[in-house]
């Protein structure tokens, strides 16, 4: 038998004058069986950020800091494709060069250090509201929407209208993003909706509203107001939109009297 130059087990013996089909050396069967490992081990290292990224697209609404890159697709990709063709080399009797192991060896290892590397879920840190928590960023926007209509009101002025009131939702000029997910890993600013002759605050989120939802509630005077907003939040693992918790059950900022 021959041995291929830089290659992991012997190939195959050659093939007859008849066209036979070549025999296996010896070392090809556990040689395919270590690769097939090795690539199964790629899968594996790879499965929760693939599994997050796959809840991400989706959707309908995921924390932006638990989407990871879609670069974690491309490890799993490698080893479907080397998998595929070591099985084809295989079949043919030929020996797979030293150089795949080696290319495949760096993709478990370059998997295995993104994974080690991989920022927990702790406490993130920011430096301004841009790169805050969700949750953080739309607290901001109701102070924001509260100063700006409580400015209004103390003029003698009625309550601001929406494109009064859209200065109060950007930041450095721009529409802030808030750092949610949605559908398609697609990226928005907050919504705000207004819901007017109110006699009261949104007290349950209107059908089909996910987080990024801001409510503001006007009474038929339009003097008074009632600011609540739609967040992310976990229950048992499983995560939904609903109106951001404050002391009685939900956050009200309002200037009526209670």
């Amino acid at each position: 038998m021959s041995r291929e130059p830089g290659s992991l087990a012997f190939s195959a013996a050659p093939q007859s004058s008849g066209g036979a089909a070549t025999r296996p050396s010896a070392f090809a069967v556990p040689a395919l069986l270590l690769h097939l490992g090795m690539c199964l081990l790629v899968v594996a290292i790879c499965a929760d950020p693939l599994r997050a990224l796959w809840k991400a697209v989706q959707g309908p609404v995921v924390q932006a800091s638990t989407v990871p890159t879609p670069a974690w697709i491309a490890p799993p990709l490698f080893a479907l494709v080397w998998a595929g063709r070591r099985l084809w080399r295989f079949a043919l009797g030929r020996a797979a060069p030293l150089s795949w192991t080696w290319a495949l060896l760096a993709v478990v290892v370059a998997a295995g250090a993104g994974r080690a590397l991989s920022p927990g879920q702790g406490a993130a840190a920011w430096t301004s509201v841009r790169d805050a928590p969700p949750t953080v960023q739309i607290v901001e926007l109701l102070k924001r929407l509260r100063e700006k209509t409580d400015a209004a009101l103390l003029a003698g002025n009625e309550v601001p209208t929406d494109a009064e009131l859209a200065g109060s939702l950007e930041e450095g000029g721009a529409p802030l993003i808030l750092n949610y997910r949605y559908r398609g890993l697609a990226r928005r600013p907050a919504r705000l909706v207004r819901v007017p002759d109110a006699h009261g605050p949104v007290d349950r989120k209107h059908s089909g509203d996910l987080a990024g939802t801001l409510y503001l509630a006007v009474a038929p005077d339009r003097r008074h107001y009632w600011l609540t907003a739609v967040v992310l939040l976990e229950d048992n693992g499983v995560e939904s939109s609903d109106l951001l918790p404050g002391p009685n059950g939900v956050l009200v900022i309002t200037n009526a009297a209670p």
